[in-house]
């Protein structure tokens, strides 16, 4: 018998164990996604629906799939949102980021499969424009996505409605919103995301009037003076466009 364990494994076996190595290393990954906010809860607790929805997706979509003939557990696919909320400024924020990301590309060393983005997430606000620039041109170089709002995050909200042009201060932003919701508006709100689907709010016309807001400025590069503006549709298109494919990977499997 202990000879037996010796003799050479056959064909199918060894594609089999091969297989299962590979499943253990990168779980037949979509995406992974994480997300460093400035602030510590209105922007990080508005993209927990992200994931949120992801957690659901695993539940639903059944506990077990199988990938090359391998039994696989849908709640242990490598697939995740992280999201952070660190209270830092706009400089600090993106150096953070950058460290998650050469972490990252470490991890990458071992596994060239992995697929990851990771992204910004801070507004104009009060902090000087140079600042500002300086944050947007550091992660691009270094190539990290970013979701800035000139003024404030609540500009994204309020695309959900209508379309503005004109530069507002966070307050004006909170008043406004407080009337499109019906009640006063909670900058650290963990329902916001159904707040504004109950109350006529549409995603797909925000991303619309935030793609008319950046074309606008075309080409400029002075992005602090770009007051209304927003890319957090970039982010948003994304991680709808993960959680479509997710879903239709996993059924694919089953």
């Amino acid at each position: 018998m202990a000879r037996d364990k010796l003799l050479p494994q056959s064909k199918p076996e060894r594609k089999k164990q091969k297989i299962h190595r590979r499943l253990q290393q990168q779980h037949f990954v979509v995406g992974r996604f994480f997300i460093v906010c400035e602030g510590e809860k209105t922007e990080p607790n508005y993209f927990y629906w992200y994931k949120n929805e992801l957690q659901r997706l695993k539940v639903a979509l059944g506990h077990r799939v199988r990938i090359d003939h391998i039994e696989v557990e849908v709640a242990n696919l490598g697939d995740e949102i992280r999201i952070e909320g660190t209270g830092k400024n706009t400089i600090s924020l993106v150096r953070d980021a950058l460290s998650l990301a050469q972490e990252l590309i470490r991890q990458m060393d071992q596994d060239d499969s992995l697929d990851y983005q990771v992204w910004c997430v801070f507004d104009r606000d009060s902090f000087p424009a140079q600042n500002f620039n300086e944050a947007l041109f550091l992660a691009r170089k270094n190539h990290i996505h970013v979701a800035y709002t000139n003024e404030a995050f609540e500009l994204w909200y309020l695309l959900h409605y209508d379309y503005h042009d004109s530069a507002l201060s966070r307050m004006q932003y909170q008043k406004k919103l407080s009337a499109r919701l019906g009640k006063p508006y909670q900058k650290n709100s963990a329902t916001m995301h159904e707040d504004l689907q109950q109350t006529g709010g549409d995603q797909q016309v925000a991303i619309h009037h935030a793609q008319r807001l950046l074309k606008k400025y075309g080409d400029r590069a002075d992005y602090a003076d770009h007051n209304p503006s927003t890319t957090v549709l970039l982010l948003i298109i994304a991680l709808n466009e993960f959680l479509q494919e997710f879903e239709e990977r996993v059924k694919k499997w089953s």
